[in-house]
C-alpha cells in the first residue's frame, strides 16, 4: 500500500459479553465521573463534557492530541515531547516545573508536571472535561478546568476484543483487552496497543522522514471486591513513545522575523516537506502505579487512592525551519512522584450530603535544557532539581433544595512548598558565565466554592456557581530568578445544558467571566540579548 493512497483496511475481532455463568443483575456499576461523589443520584456535577468509548470508537479518537475534535471548548498545543492542555483559553506555563493550569487525571491519578505528556487511549470507559476553577474536585483543585481519563475496571465476567488497523503511510496500529474472573471475588483484565507509522513530512535535507510515531502501551488491573462492602484494586500502566508528531513544521514566512531566512534558509513550496538541520526526535516513558480502596460502611463511605508515577521524557527540537544552522533545542525530564488521595463521604441521600477529604502529593524533577544559537555564536544550557510538596484539606456540603435542586458549598485549604537547586550557563560573544539558584518558598491558600443546579424531568440542567480558583507559585526551571508568586481567580459562570435521549444531540451554553489577580506570566526582559530565556512574572490583574 503506497503513500499516495487514502485507502485504509480495517479488520475488528470482538470478543465481547462472553458470559461464564454471570448473572447480568449482578453487574458492578463503574462510576464514570470524576467528582467526588459516588453514585448516579448525586448533587450538582462537576464535568461540563463527556465522551464514552462508543463516543471515541465513532470519532477515531486514540490519542489525547483528537479529544479536541469532539470537546468543545478545548484544545492541545503538543512540541518537545509536551502537551498544553488549554480550556477556555487557560493551560499551562511553558515551563515543566510549574503547576498545570489544567489538571489532568488518569483513573484518579494527577499527571505530574506543568507540561504534560500527550498519551495513546485504549480500552477508555469515559474522558470527562472540566470547564472552569474548581477548589473541591479531584482533591487538588484546579485553576483552569480539568481533564479526566478513566479506563476500564475489571469485570466478573469474561469479555475482550481486539482492534487492527492497517493503513497508508505504513501505519498498523493494534489495541485490545481480556479480561478473566480469577474465581471468588477477584478479576484481572489486561489491556495494550501498539502504533506504527510512517511520516507525512519529508526532510529533504537531511533525507529523512520527520514526523513519525512508533509507540506502545500495555495497563494490567486486578480487583478484589468481596460482599462485605469492600473494593480493593491494583493497577500497573506502562507506554513507551517515539513520536515526532509536530515536529515537521514549516516556518511562517508572513509574521514575525526568523533568523534562519534572514541567513539564507529556504522553505520547501509543498507542506508536506521540509528544510531542518536537525535530526528531531521526542521519546517519552511513562510508568504509572496505583491502589485504590473503597469501602461502604453504610453511613459512610471510604475512597482513598495510593499512585506513584515516573515520567522521562527526551526531546530534540529545529526551532527556525531551515537548513541554516541557526538554532535548536534539546530539553529532558526526568520526573517521580508520590501521591495520597483520602476521601469520606455520606451515603443519605434524603437532604444533606457531606464530603472530607485529604489531598497529599510530593515530586521530585530532574530538569535540563541546551538551547544552542550557533549562527549567533550563544548557547544556553542548564539543569536542576525541583522538589515539590502539595497538600490540600477539602470538604463539601450539598442541600437537596427540593427533588431535582441541589445547593453546594465547597471549601478547600491548599499547602504548597517548592525548592529549587539549578545551574545555568550562557554563553555568548560577550564572554560566558555560570548562574545558580538554590532556594525554596511556601504558600497557603483558602478556596471556597459555591453553586446551585436545578435538573428538569426533559432532561434540561441549569445551575450558577462562583468558585475562587488558584495556582500554586514555583520557580522556572529555564532562567535563574526568584520565585514567582500564586496566581488566583474568582470565576463566575451560569448554563444551561440538554442531553438528548441516547445522547444522540447535546447541547450546552454559559456565560462566564474570570477575573485573575496576580496571573502568571512569561515575559522577555526589555533589551535582552538574542538566546535569553523567559522569566515568569506575576502580573497585577487581568480578566476574561
Amino acid at each position: 500500500m503506497t503513500k499516495n493512497t487514502w485507502i485504509a483496511l480495517f479488520f475488528l475481532a470482538h470478543l465481547t459479553n462472553v458470559w461464564a455463568g454471570f448473572d447480568e443483575e449482578e453487574s458492578v456499576t463503574i462510576i464514570v465521573s470524576p467528582s467526588q461523589w459516588d453514585d448516579d443520584d448525586s448533587p450538582p456535577s462537576h464535568v461540563n463534557e463527556y465522551l464514552y468509548a462508543d463516543d471515541l470508537g465513532r470519532e477515531n479518537i486514540d490519542h489525547t492530541s483528537e479529544i479536541q475534535r469532539a470537546m468543545p471548548g478545548m484544545s492541545l498545543m503538543q512540541g518537545g515531547g509536551f502537551g498544553n492542555v488549554v480550556i477556555r483559553g487557560v493551560g499551562s506555563t511553558l515551563s515543566s516545573a510549574s503547576e498545570s493550569g489544567v489538571g489532568n487525571y488518569v483513573d484518579g491519578i494527577y499527571l505530574n508536571g506543568g507540561m504534560w505528556s500527550p498519551r495513546s487511549l485504549y480500552d477508555v470507559k469515559s474522558i470527562g472535561l472540566q470547564k472552569g476553577p474548581s477548589s473541591v474536585a479531584q482533591g487538588y483543585g484546579t485553576i483552569g478546568g480539568a481533564l479526566s481519563i478513566v479506563s476500564r475496571d475489571p469485570d466478573p465476567y469474561i469479555n475482550g476484543f481486539v482492534d487492527l488497523l492497517l493503513g497508508d503511510y505504513g501505519q498498523r496500529r493494534v489495541s485490545g483487552a481480556y479480561n478473566q474472573p480469577l474465581g471468588g471475588d477477584w478479576s484481572v483484565r489486561v489491556a495494550g496497543t501498539a502504533i506504527q507509522r510512517d511520516g507525512y513530512t519529508k526532510n529533504l535535507y537531511l533525507g529523512n522522514e520527520v514526523d513519525n510515531q512508533e509507540s506502545y502501551a500495555w495497563r494490567g488491573k486486578l480487583r478484589f471486591w468481596p460482599e462485605d462492602g469492600w473494593d480493593l484494586m491494583l493497577s500497573m500502566e506502562t507506554e513507551r513513545v517515539d513520536d515526532a508528531h509536530g515536529c515537521g513544521k514549516q516556518p511562517d514566512t508572513d509574521s514575525g522575523v526568523n533568523g534562519g531566512i534572514l541567513l539564507g534558509g529556504t522553505v520547501p513550496d509543498n507542506p508536506r516537506e521540509v528544510m531542518h538541520d536537525t535530526r528531531e526526535y521526542q521519546d517519552t516513558e511513562r510508568d504509572i502505579y496505583s491502589f485504590r480502596v473503597k469501602r461502604d460502611f453504610g453511613p459512610v463511605k471510604l475512597h482513598a487512592t495510593t499512585g506513584y508515577q515516573r515520567l522521562v521524557v527526551d526531546s530534540n527540537e529545529e526551532l527556525h525551519g531551515t537548513e541554516v544552522d541557526f538554532a535548536s533545542s534539546i530539553r529532558a525530564l526526568r520526573s517521580e512522584a508520590l501521591s495520597q488521595e483520602l476521601r469520606f463521604s455520606s451515603s443519605d441521600v434524603e437532604r444533606f450530603r457531606w464530603l472530607a477529604g485529604l489531598y497529599l502529593h510530593n515530586s521530585e524533577k530532574r530538569l535540563g535544557f541546551d538551547v544552542d544559537l550557533p549562527a549567533l555564536a550563544s548557547l544556553s544550557q542548564g539543569s536542576g532539581d525541583l522538589n515539590e510538596w502539595s497538600a490540600a484539606l477539602f470538604g463539601e456540603l450539598a442541600y437537596r433544595v427540593e427533588a431535582r435542586s441541589w445547593a453546594r458549598f465547597g471549601l478547600s485549604y491548599r499547602y504548597d512548598s517548592r525548592e529549587v537547586d539549578q545551574d545555568k550557563l550562557l554563553v555568548s560573544p560577550m564572554g560566558s558565565s555560570l548562574l545558580s539558584n538554590r532556594d525554596s518558598d511556601a504558600w497557603l491558600a483558602l478556596l471556597p466554592e459555591l453553586s446551585i443546579e436545578h435538573n428538569d424531568l426533559s432532561n434540561n440542567r441549569f445551575y450558577a456557581k462562583a468558585v475562587r480558583g488558584y495556582k500554586a507559585g514555583g520557580f522556572n526551571a529555564a532562567s535563574i530568578q526568584s520565585a514567582y508568586e500564586p496566581e488566583y481567580l474568582w470565576a463566575y459562570e451560569m448554563g444551561v445544558s440538554r442531553a438528548a435521549t441516547g445522547r444522540r444531540l447535546n447541547g450546552h451554553a454559559s456565560i462566564f467571566y474570570y477575573d485573575y489577580e496576580d496571573i502568571q506570566l512569561f515575559t522577555i526582559p526589555a533589551g535582552a540579548p538574542a538566546g535569553t530565556t523567559p522569566l515568569i512574572s506575576n502580573a497585577a490583574r487581568a480578566s476574561v
